[in-house]
């Protein structure tokens, strides 16, 4: 195995974003691993987090192979290895080359190096990751004994916008869609918007907007809110110009000029991302704008040739009303120091219980 060799970057210096953006051009890789995506991310999260970076470049007979992006977690008395990207990267993972072929045992000798390589750990906990990334069957499910957790959904764009709700949309949900458009439309000036990136001030109002309505749609639910400071400052201050090979996409549905629906995303290398859906609290929320936008945008896909449109994380029943490709993401938890054994076999026994409930509950629905 002397034609594997690896090179470990514990920052974000100008080398490794040299690196980075000459292998990333031509790599399979979701947007998620992309360099600014990474770097902003880590810039906003280390302030509050014990998390160091680890970024692994594999080289194979001398070119660059992959690139693996890690960070070591201090948690309480614990130091886990995951995949960089955190809650607000939806897909964790690596890049690869187009032409990635490592065989398992290749796979895992370079696994054992990079293991030996890192400094102090307990445990491995990789989640969120797909089975897929591009062409490439992604090696730490194949090789690795990850747990299948759920699925994304996504559509995949083939023909036209017309076949495609005919074919892959229910009639009753198609009817239901088209009658709340008239409706709203009745009302006033009904109109899809997407805003220029280059207009700072109109941009920063407008993610602020969207962060606040989330925020509030949270709390009314409930749930979590986890948009600290930092991470609100990673949407709102996305810089659209140093994001390589992709853009920001901000959208949304307006009536007489007031936002109804809106929506933070990425276009990255032909495929959007449905990322950050707002919906405005009022007495028109009975006519489903977040459903209008979301008709809107895949519309848009159509229109202007992009290959995916990702709808990412999360199995909401509102997503299945669109689908008509899935991948599945699988999780992994693994031992590397003595007190990690206990800990990884107590996190997967819980995660596979966890997986059987969920699946019981899938069934009786």
């Amino acid at each position: 195995m002397q034609d594997l060799k690896i090179k470990i970057y514990k920052s974000f210096d100008s080398t490794l974003k040299k690196e980075w953006d000459e292998f990333e051009i031509n790599s399979e890789n979701y947007c998620f691993q992309n360099f600014y995506w990474l770097n902003n991310w880590y810039d906003k999260y280390k302030i509050n987090q014990l998390i160091k970076p680890f970024v692994i470049i594999v080289y194979k007979n001398k070119k660059v192979i992959s690139i693996l992006p890690f960070v070591i977690h201090k948690l309480k008395f614990i130091r886990i290895l995951k995949w960089m990207g955190g809650e607000h990267s939806d897909y964790m993972g690596g890049l690869f080359s187009k032409k990635f072929d490592l065989e398992k045992k290749e796979f895992i000798f370079l696994w054992k190096m990079i293991k030996k390589e890192l400094p102090y750990f307990d445990i491995f906990h990789f989640y969120n990751q797909p089975e897929q990334i591009g062409n490439i069957e992604n090696p730490f499910i194949k090789y690795l004994d990850s747990v299948k957790t759920g699925y994304s959904s996504g559509v995949k764009i083939e023909n036209n916008f017309e076949n495609y709700i005919q074919n892959n949309l229910k009639k009753k949900f198609l009817s239901d869609t088209k009658r709340s458009f008239n409706h709203l439309a009745s009302k006033g000036n009904l109109k899809f918007k997407i805003y220029n990136n280059k207009n700072i001030k109109e941009k920063t109002d407008f993610i602020e907007k969207i962060l606040e309505q989330k925020i509030l749609r949270l709390r009314h639910l409930k749930i979590k809110n986890n948009f600290t400071e930092n991470i609100k400052k990673f949407y709102t201050e996305f810089n659209n110009d140093l994001f390589k090979y992709g853009y920001l996409h901000l959208s949304s549905l307006e009536l007489d000029g007031k936002i109804l629906a809106s929506h933070w995303g990425i276009v990255y290398k032909d495929v959007f991302y449905y990322l950050l859906p707002s919906i405005t609290k009022n007495d028109l929320m009975k006519f489903s704008p977040g459903r209008l936008l979301l008709y809107n945008l895949i519309k848009w896909g159509y229109e202007n040739k992009i290959k995916k449109f990702d709808l990412t994380l999360g199995e909401e029943s509102y997503k299945k009303e669109w689908t008509n490709s899935k991948i599945n993401l699988s999780e992994f938890y693994g031992p590397k120091s003595l007190i990690g054994y206990p800990i990884s076999f107590f996190f997967l026994i819980k995660l596979k219980i966890k997986n059987i409930l969920k699946n019981i509950l899938r069934i009786r629905n």
